[in-house]
């Protein structure tokens, strides 16, 4: 019996999701070759002198050389990708993270649909378990295998949680006097994963940025711990939370950070206080910051928010969210109007995939 046109739409995508991941890993390596051109000398390629006459310039026989490495790297396995690149950045945490295993399962997946319609190997198998990963349900050779939906969701996440903790690994290892670029990166994108409200997604990246060794400021690790610390609350951890922020210590910081440190602990009598004490704009919190930040995602139910709001602003916090409200209508139907429907273009978890690594790996190194 056929697969149903939902079921082929899953198996497309989801191979389509790491052929995307493929391209995201070639121009990842283009442009830390671009941006540290010291990197060719490690290349060991033997080359005749007829065929270096056919470059018009150095430049040319330099790409040359870079394309041929990265279609060599893009013809391994993802085990064997990842080893390459440890060998010629120089570094050995590329695969120490929690979800490689589960990647490598869902790569070895990709394999078998693109080259056998999803039906187990006994390769598939001995790769996964090679890998740690451990099977809930044990697969046999011959057994054919779906995606669906969980599934497919899933892999985004993974691949999405891959691509980054890969570029700025790699980003700040070769192109060291770029960490702060690489911190406000990173920071964007556990920004968005709160507003997403992709939580695990948050925690997961969240937890990478509290491992980093080279932040570029003290108050961006702070500034990672705290939206750390907001994923951990939004999924009942909140000890955990709470627990994360008393590494460090908060009564010496600025007061935007003395803030959110009362408000992910629910501290919101002191929380109001220190509102009124930052006024309108403070370092960090601008009044823009209390509509969408997510840190004040439950301290804008409580009277405490709303009565140091209004103290602070002179109008209440409901007025203002008309008026935003308003404006995002009037700016929706602009799009509407003109016919603009890009805005509208990531709707999909796995269109939000692609979004995460295409953007991931043109606003890191601003590739036009």
């Amino acid at each position: 019996m056929g697969s149903s046109p939902v079921e082929t739409l899953e198996k497309s995508l989801f191979v389509s999701l790491f052929s995307s991941f493929d391209k995201f890993i070639g121009d990842l390596v283009d442009v830390l070759f671009r941006k540290q051109p010291n990197l060719y000398l490690n290349i060991n390629k033997e080359i005749k002198i007829s065929e270096v006459l056919e470059y018009n310039s150095i430049d040319e026989l330099r790409q040359s050389f870079l394309d041929k490495e990265i279609e060599t790297i893009r013809r391994k396995s993802y085990q064997e990708q990842f080893k390459s690149l440890e060998n010629q950045f120089n570094i050995t945490t590329l695969k120490k993270f929690k979800q490689w295993p589960s990647f490598i399962e869902k790569s070895q997946r990709r394999n078998l649909f693109t080259h056998c319609d999803g039906v187990v190997s006994k390769q598939y198998i001995d790769i996964c378990k090679s890998a740690g990963f451990n099977f809930e349900i044990e697969k046999n050779v011959g057994e054919q295998l779906e995606v669906g939906t969980e599934y497919l969701f899933h892999s985004c996440m993974i691949v999405a949680q891959v691509g980054i903790m890969l570029g700025q690994t790699l980003w700040r290892k070769v192109i060291n006097n770029e960490i702060e670029k690489a911190d406000r990166h990173l920071n964007e994108k556990i920004f968005d994963f709160l507003h997403e409200e992709e939580w695990l997604n948050a925690i997961t990246i969240g937890d990478f940025a509290k491992n980093l060794s080279n932040n570029s400021t003290e108050s961006m690790e702070r500034l990672f711990l705290i939206n750390h610390a907001i994923a951990l609350n939004a999924t009942d951890k909140k000890d955990e939370a709470k627990s994360l922020l008393n590494t460090k210590d908060w009564s010496a910081t600025l007061l935007d950070f003395k803030l959110a440190y009362a408000v992910i602990n629910y501290e919101y009598n002191e929380a109001q206080e220190i509102m009124k004490k930052i006024g309108k704009e403070g370092e960090l919190v601008v009044e823009i910051a209390y509509h969408d930040w997510p840190l004040f995602r439950e301290f804008r139910e409580s009277e405490q928010f709303f009565s140091g709001y209004e103290s602070v602003y002179g109008y209440p916090y409901l007025s203002k969210v008309k008026e935003l409200a308003e404006r995002t209508k009037n700016e929706v139907e602009l799009l509407h109007d003109s016919s603009i429907e890009e805005h509208y273009k990531i709707q999909s978890d796995f269109s939000s995939m692609i979004w995460v690594l295409n953007h991931n790996r043109k606003s890191i190194f601003n590739i036009n």
